[in-house]
């Protein structure tokens, strides 16, 4: 491995998919009624009347295991939202080379998945307060825009690491022994 920055990737990359397992993990332990309770149901709710019904088929066991699951989720974003940040710069830096515009998109693109991860803190503080407090007056419409702005940004740097990975793909290899971007 080529140093520090290598590390971190590896890092956030193993907390990323230990957020992953332990999330389904967790949530999977529910003992509900419903055919799955999962955070995903609730992030998507379109009105408190899906909020309520969510609820009630869950159960006690179940809304334990969503509120598990979101607690375990703060750990998937240490995970995902450093990992993408490092992958766009890294991308960023390799492809310098391909266009005026390919590198500040790259360094711009980069806070997306942070500004991703903070959307996704305040996302579960909102989870946390409607199922945990069963407050289901609050308004679950705003709860989407929020959950698709977030995988908005995600999109975003996946879309830009794609076309990152697909030009170096492309490209013609190097003479051995040349080296530069």
């Amino acid at each position: 491995m080529r140093g520090p920055r290598t590390w971190l990737l590896v890092l956030f990359l193993l907390l990323t998919l230990i957020g992953l397992v332990a999330v389904n993990w967790v949530e999977s332990d529910n003992g509900s009624l419903c055919l799955r309770s999962s955070q995903v149901q609730m992030q998507f709710a379109t009105d408190p009347v899906v909020v309520r019904k969510l609820l009630g088929c869950w159960g006690e066991a179940g809304r334990a295991a969503v509120l598990r699951g979101i607690h375990v989720d703060f750990l998937l974003i240490l995970g995902y939202a450093p990992l993408l940040f490092l992958l766009v710069l890294r991308a960023s830096r390799e492809h310098a080379g391909h266009g005026r515009l390919w590198r500040p998109l790259g360094l711009l693109l980069a806070l997306a998945p942070l500004l991703a991860g903070g959307l996704d803190v305040i996302e579960n503080l909102w989870l946390l307060r409607i199922i945990g407090e069963r407050a289901t007056d609050i308004a679950p419409e705003r709860l989407i825009l929020l959950t698709q702005v977030k995988w908005g940004l995600v999109a975003l740097a996946l879309a830009y690491l794609l076309v990152a990975l697909l030009t170096w793909y492309a490209r013609p290899p190097r003479p051995l022994g040349e080296t530069g971007p």
